[in-house]
């Protein structure tokens, strides 16, 4: 196991001490039936992780008899292992710190990432090692009108990432920041706010601190541009009005928030579940870089909203 410093700080918590970090070989109970990895802060400190180091989370994890147990923090880590022919097999995950805990658990899903259970488990499968290579060798060409397909060589890396940038030029690759953002074809969404409820506006912004306003302007203009922001116009009665919060992100740069709490005690909420950015984050492969941009298209909202 070896942690991973880099990621605690793209997660806006860097480690104040990265000197005393090592990789260590330790034990842990392949659990199919455990929905997140845990390890005991004794694992955490043999890695020279300290209690100060840890990810903050709220999350509290229950046992089989339910049990709390006594989750501190998280850290992010690089598990490996070697098959019965010592190849390795590495992934990287997030595991809970428990102060409660003295053997260390690994999650399902990390478990099919190392190759150590199938995808289907607990269906039965029949796994068999075939030549790929040799069978398309020996396999009939077949005249079609589909594009070639290229080898992942290096002498073929300019063309694939040519390729990719003119396929997706106008949609994933286009970053533009002068051309509206398109809107999905689906329902408009609807956003239901009780009809009796009592307006709230506010009419005093909060300070934006001088170093930051340049660049929240130009943020906030861009997004007009863009299709994000629509601007109000002179003369227009304010009934709802939201107040601006800046806050910094990990890097220094400013973070533009609303603060909807009026908004949010007069709505009814529509039933959207989805999972914790803790556990979207741990599902990302290895080897993929979790960002996001605005390469994305917007739901267009109902004029009721």
């Amino acid at each position: 196991m070896t942690p991973l410093p880099e990621d605690h700080a793209s997660f806006g918590h860097p480690m104040q001490d990265t000197s005393e970090l090592k990789t260590i070989t330790m034990s842990m109970v392949a659990d199919t039936g455990c929905q997140s990895s845990i390890i005991p802060l004794q694992s955490a400190n043999n890695l020279g992780i300290t209690e100060k180091d840890l990810l903050p989370v709220k999350l509290v994890m229950h046992g089989a008899i339910k049990e709390d147990l006594g989750v501190i923090g998280a850290v992010a880590v690089s598990i490996t292992t070697k098959d019965s022919t010592s190849n390795a097999m590495s992934t990287r995950l997030l595991c809970y710190v428990s102060d409660t805990m003295e053997r260390a658990f690994i999650c399902r899903e990390a478990l099919i990432s190392l190759g150590i259970i199938h995808t289907n488990f607990p269906n039965v499968s029949t796994v068999t090692f075939t030549n790929i290579a040799a069978s398309m060798e020996n396999s009939e060409e077949v005249t079609c009108s589909c594009p070639r397909r290229l080898k992942a060589t290096e002498e073929h890396v300019e063309s694939l990432k040519e390729w990719l940038l003119d396929y997706y030029g106008a949609t994933t690759f286009n970053v533009c920041e002068h051309q509206p953002l398109p809107l999905m074809n689906c329902e408009l969404l609807q956003l239901h706010v009780d009809p009796n409820a009592t307006p709230v506006a506010v009419h005093k912004p909060a300070l934006v601190p001088i170093h930051w306003q340049d660049k929240v302007y130009a943020d906030l203009e861009r997004d007009v541009r863009i299709g994000v922001l629509e601007r109000v116009s002179q003369n227009t009665p304010t009934t709802w009005c939201s107040r601006m919060v800046v806050t910094s992100k990990a890097d220094g740069t400013p973070r533009r928030t609303a603060d909807l709490q009026p908004q949010n005690r007069h709505s009814v909420r529509q039933t959207h579940h989805v999972p914790s950015p803790f556990h979207l984050a741990d599902r990302v492969p290895q080897g993929m870089k979790k960002n996001s941009d605005r390469r994305l298209e917007w739901v267009p909202l109902s004029a009721y909203s």
